[in-house]
């Protein structure tokens, strides 16, 4: 065949032109169409054996359902859920207590704490202070190929925030996923259901349906209990240790979303503190003066002491016995029990009190007066 053929009114056509014609435009029109018809159903919840989504579960029942806007709220991981009591935390801030959340997420990082931020700006614009959890594990790169956080970046990061992935591979799917949004899309029947009908009806169903905002069944006390149960520290301190610090490195992506996060605040005169829940007595003795783990530590805790915008402060409590607790204030290797997060609650209210600002910030007095 010829590079060139005639049209049909007898003028020569290039072989490129054969393909880019008005048809072809035209079906790229409906691609992209359909490309951005997709877009919305990303974020989307969806349901599984354990109820909803665990940072779905927290946007819709913590946050937006919340009656009150909050004025203090504690950002972090699975730590968070199980370390923090708002009730003592309200009581030492002379606060009401709706006024005071916990948005903790399992399986959480600083980039669901973000994405809680900047999709929900009115649910935070009376915000007086901002409590974020911080640990080692949480910021380190290899979570980025770990199943949950792939399907949080899959359903919410934008083209630029996929390209700062470590992992080549990681960054081709997260591209390819972000140009045609086929597995983010995806939704089991059950979702689906659960989507058209919300989740207020959805819930007279399925009673479990925000389970994942609450502690798990080990996390209560019984009251006049001497020695806490431990079934759940199935691993030992040092594979814990490890897990935590071993060759610590900070993730870029994660990295980009605490500063995100942090200058967000700073836009908005909100004081921020960080802080780092305790783990196991034992395994905080590793990080402090095993050498295979003490200089990555050290590591991770001169990256916090670098970060900008500066937190107001940093208060970190590696071990129970900092606030008058020991291992029977733990769940597990890394969470806190009932006991242990009265304790540790109770202790950290009086810590942030003097950081909180009297009043909210300016810019939620303008949208009030709007």
């Amino acid at each position: 065949m010829s590079s060139k053929e005639k049209s049909p009114i007898g003028i020569p056509v290039s072989g490129w032109r054969r393909w880019f014609g008005p048809g072809a435009f035209f079906a790229l029109a409906i691609f992209v169409m359909g490309r951005l018809a997709l877009e919305p159903l990303r974020s989307i919840s969806q349901l599984d054996d354990a109820g909803l989504d665990p940072y779905t579960a927290v946007e819709a029942f913590r946050l937006r359902e919340n009656p009150e806007p909050a004025e203090v709220a504690f950002l972090g991981s699975s730590q968070t859920i199980w370390g923090i009591v708002t009730e003592p935390v309200a009581k030492k801030l002379g606060r009401k207590p709706k006024r005071v959340v916990n948005l903790g997420t399992a399986g959480g990082t600083p980039f669901e704490m973000w994405n809680l931020v900047r999709r929900n700006p009115r649910e935070f614009s009376q915000l007086r202070l901002a409590v974020i959890e911080v640990n080692p594990f949480i910021l380190r790169p290899g979570l980025e190929g770990d199943p949950r956080v792939f399907a949080a970046i899959s359903s919410r990061a934008s083209f630029m925030e996929r390209l700062m992935l470590r992992e080549p591979s990681d960054r081709f799917w997260q591209t390819a996923e972000w140009v045609l949004p086929l597995n983010s899309v995806r939704r089991s029947l059950e979702s689906a259901l659960h989507n058209i009908m919300g989740n207020r009806k959805w819930r007279k169903l399925d009673p479990n349906l925000a389970q994942r905002i609450n502690p798990g069944k080990k996390w209560k006390v019984r009251k006049n209990m001497t020695v806490m149960r431990k079934d759940r520290q199935t691993i030992s301190p040092l594979a814990a240790a490890k897990r935590m610090v071993g060759s610590w490195q900070i993730s870029s992506f994660q990295d980009y979303a605490l500063r995100s996060l942090l200058q967000w605040m700073e836009d908005r005169h909100v004081p921020v503190v960080l802080h780092q829940l305790p783990v196991d007595p034992e395994v905080a003795q590793l990080l402090l003066d095993d050498p295979r783990f003490a200089q990555s530590y050290q590591n991770y805790c001169d990256y916090m002491d670098s970060l900008q915008p500066a937190p107001k402060a940093i208060f970190r409590s590696l071990s129970p016995e900092e606030f008058g607790g020991d291992s029977t204030s733990m769940a597990d290797r890394t969470h806190l029990n009932e006991a242990g997060a009265l304790l540790y609650s109770a202790q950290l209210g009086e810590k942030i009190r003097p950081y909180m600002r009297r009043t909210p910030p300016p810019a939620a007095r303008t949208d009030r007066e709007k």
